[in-house]
């Protein structure tokens, strides 16, 4: 271990350089933060490659690594429920080139949450809005996360979306009887003006 630490520098170095040369020592260096348990610096390598080097990262492995260490970390950060920390991470670390790796659509919806309870509302519709399709596209439906987007879009000042969205959840005996559903319903329709 105090030998890689010995070879951080000389790889940083390198990592400022452009092309193949650049993104291997942004990889070398992930692997290295990795190895030595910091996370955070490895999910910063790989997203500086993603950032830096797209096309390279796009035809290896990067984005799935990424997803790894991003994954593992975030869990650790809901339970503990530093929402700060959390979206922190996101801002930081997030590529759409990340989505092909996704494989667990409920840690997205936390990071919504964590959005949620820091107060950025526009952010969490925004996580939201990402994962819904994700969903969609592995042949799942989640009312709730389809509740809550409209709920977010009406907490954005986007009434009419929320009202949009809510439409699709009609037709759906469960959660269409539901109290929340109907206050839902009559708070978009007050924020449109149409109560």
């Amino acid at each position: 271990p105090s030998e890689w630490a010995k070879a951080v520098p000389k790889f940083t170095g390198m990592a400022k350089q452009e092309g193949e040369v650049g993104a291997e020592a942004l990889y070398l260096l992930s692997q290295l933060d990795s190895m030595m348990g910091s996370q955070v610096d490895a999910v910063s390598d790989l997203s500086t490659m993603i950032r830096d080097h797209r096309r390279t990262a796009q035809r290896s492995d990067v984005p799935e690594r990424l997803w790894s260490i991003y994954k593992e970390r975030q869990t650790r950060l809901l339970a503990a429920e530093k929402w700060f920390d959390v979206a922190a991470l996101h801002e930081g670390a997030w590529h759409p080139m990340v989505r092909r790796a996704v494989d667990d659509h409920n840690l997205l919806i936390g990071i919504a949450k964590a959005y949620e309870e820091i107060g950025l509302a526009h952010q969490a519709l925004r996580v939201t809005q990402e994962v819904y399709p994700m969903i969609l596209a592995a042949g799942e439906d989640d009312e709730a996360l389809i509740y809550d987007l409209a709920r977010l879009y009406g907490e954005t000042g986007n009434s009419r979306e929320g009202l949009r969205t809510l439409r699709y959840l009609k037709d759906r005996p469960g959660i269409a009887r539901s109290g929340a559903f109907a206050m839902l319903r009559a708070s978009l329709l007050e924020q449109g003006g149409d109560l």
